[in-house]
This record gives structure tokens, C-alpha cells and sequence, in this order.
């Protein structure tokens, strides 16, 4: 139910961002960085800010669990699949 960020020079846990009811089953980072999708159990998309966790909202997505989240390149469009097809 949260998602952790690394350092992946040296494995140091930078930040972790919570809040969420559900388990989280997909996340992506947007191209620039700047914004997190996060897929659930429940078949919802959460965004959120990268730098602070700050959501940016919640969108039903599927009837199913989210199983891939994709940003398109320009950043304008989340592509998700989820367990009802």
C-alpha cells in the first residue's frame, strides 16, 4: 500500500509515498519525473506528484486488478490494463 523510490547508485531508500487503501499492483513514472501512476487491487489509477506524494487524483480504470501502467511519451495519456480485458 505505498510505493517506495531507490537510489539505485547505492540501494538508499530516498522516499516513500503512502496513503493508499488498496495494494498496489503497477506503477509508472511519467517521462519527466514528475508525476506517478499507481494501479490497485480495485482497478483504480492513483496519480501523484513524484517530488512530494501529492495526489493529483483517482480514476476507475477497470473492473479488475491493474496489472500495466504505460505513460505515453508526451505525457498527456496513461495506457492501463486490468484483469477484465
Amino acid at each position: 500500500k505505498a510505493i517506495r523510490l531507490w537510489n539505485p547508485a547505492n540501494g538508499a531508500l530516498t522516499k516513500t509515498i503512502d496513503g493508499f487503501e488498496h495494494p498496489l499492483t503497477a506503477v509508472a513514472l511519467s517521462d519527466d519525473d514528475q508525476w506517478i501512476a499507481a494501479g490497485d487491487a480495485m482497478g483504480q489509477i492513483h496519480l501523484r506528484k513524484a517530488a512530494d506524494g501529492m495526489s493529483g487524483g483517482i480514476r476507475k480504470a477497470s473492473d479488475g486488478v491493474i496489472g500495466r501502467i504505460i505513460w505515453k511519451p508526451d505525457g498527456k495519456q496513461i495506457v492501463a490494463c486490468g484483469s477484465d480485458g
